[in-house]
């Protein structure tokens, strides 16, 4: 009998499909994911021996981790490790790790964002050495399901966990199962938007050729909020999500909490994610680090200073030790790519370029924004040319795009 048939809570589950292996989804005319092929559901996941399971940025991979360790609350055993969240120099191993391997119970042990650790101070190869000195025996009893960017897996965590679990298959069932985590599926997306805003989305998809986005819970929440008939863009779309991010969350809108524009939030975390990526700015701190990114002589120095301080109040920040840090990656790449959207090729080039000419890998995650969302046809062939292939966006291609970029590539 799996551990899950005496859990209370699992219809609280995250209502999302993962995909076998690295499959890419087929999706519905209006981009939404088809249950086509082999589909696993969460509770399916959840009784899995080994699983890493990979998505892109903003399909929800840390709230589904999330919703998955909520509905096993009950359970003694279960664990959320978030890198994402987790300060460094903490403890890796849950804290009831040794109690469990006396118990002779099944344990839950879900780890998210393995890419933010990748970054860190790379944790996970821990949780490595404990599956090791684990008895094969223990080992049966734990289900590892760990989550990750897509493109960033870190190489030694995967193999070091296929050579210790093999890989899954029917007649192995303990062996690692590699999954990918789908895109919202129509049911899913209607439910998430509601059922009286879900025509209006569709609507605003077809008008605005915005299937590409379908999947994507924060773009489905942002085309809720427009108007009827609202003239878009893809590159506008994910401006408005992230500066979804940087506003007033407060019930009251006739007493606001914040005095700063949202466009100069949305500068100020530009500015920010910039810095961060060319100069290896970690964080900020609070008041000295505002004097030297934003000095007196600066014109708006002061509304930009307060600009700062309240944009740093937003999820997409965190505090720490060493001051202020971007919370997410992908939003930092995202802001940066609108950052410099509107240089031309030979400002872009130093600033994405080793010193042999060729693409900085390091950056390969904004040059692939920009390969979307630049207005420069130069800019967005030399990043495919220099790539050597479709840069490695967060955003899917459309067919003509991909199409124009093939063909500067057989040129």
């Amino acid at each position: 009998m799996s551990y899950l048939e005496a859990e209370e809570g699992l219809d609280t589950l995250p209502r999302r499909i993962f995909l076998e292996g690295a499959r890419e989804p087929i999706t519905d005319p209006d981009g939404f994911i088809l249950r086509i092929g082999t589909v696993l559901e969460s509770r399916h996941v959840l009784e899995q021996a080994a699983v890493l399971a990979v998505a892109p940025p903003w399909t929800g991979k840390t709230t589904v981790a999330k919703g998955l360790s909520r509905s096993l609350k009950a359970h003694p055993f279960s664990e959320l490790t978030c890198f994402e969240e987790r300060e460094r120099g903490a403890p890796v191993a849950p804290p009831w790790w040794e109690a469990w391997k006396a118990s002779g119970e099944e344990a839950c042990w879900i780890v998210d964002a393995l890419d933010e650790d990748a970054r860190k101070d790379r944790q996970s190869l821990k949780i490595l050495q404990l599956l090791r000195d684990l008895p094969e025996g223990d080992r049966a009893r734990l289900h590892l399901i760990t989550l990750c960017r897509t493109n960033e897996i870190p190489a030694w965590f995967e193999n070091g966990l296929a050579e210790l679990c093999g890989t899954w298959g029917p007649d192995r069932t303990l062996g690692l199962r590699r999954l990918r985590l789908a895109g919202l599926d129509r049911e899913t997306a209607r439910a998430h938007v509601g059922q009286s805003r879900f025509d209006h989305v569709c609507q605003l998809i077809r008008s605005n050729d915005l299937q590409t986005l379908s999947p994507y819970p924060a773009v489905l929440r942002y085309l809720a909020e427009q108007d009827e008939g609202e003239s878009l863009t893809k590159d506008g779309v994910w401006e408005g999500v992230l500066k979804d991010l940087l506003r007033e969350r407060r019930d009251d809108p006739l007493h606001p909490s914040l005095r700063s524009e949202v466009e100069d939030r949305f500068s100020v975390a530009q500015r920010l994610a910039t810095l961060t990526t060319f100069c290896g700015i970690g964080a900020v701190l609070p008041e000295t680090g505002l004097e030297s990114l934003f000095p007196a002589n600066l014109p708006g120095a002061a509304e930009l200073r307060l600009a700062a301080r309240e944009a740093w109040r937003m999820s997409i920040f965190e505090r720490s030790d060493r001051g202020y840090r971007f919370s997410q990656d992908h939003v930092r790449q995202w802001l940066t790519a609108f950052a410099l959207r509107d240089m031309k090729r030979p400002q872009l080039q130093p600033l994405l370029s080793l010193e042999s000419g060729q693409l900085d890998p390091s950056h390969e995650g904004v040059a692939g924004l920009l390969a979307q969302i630049s207005p420069y046809p130069e800019v967005k062939q030399w990043l495919v040319a220099a790539h050597g292939g479709l840069p490695g966006g967060d955003a899917p291609w459309s067919l003509p795009e991909a199409a124009r970029a093939l063909d500067t590539l057989q040129d």
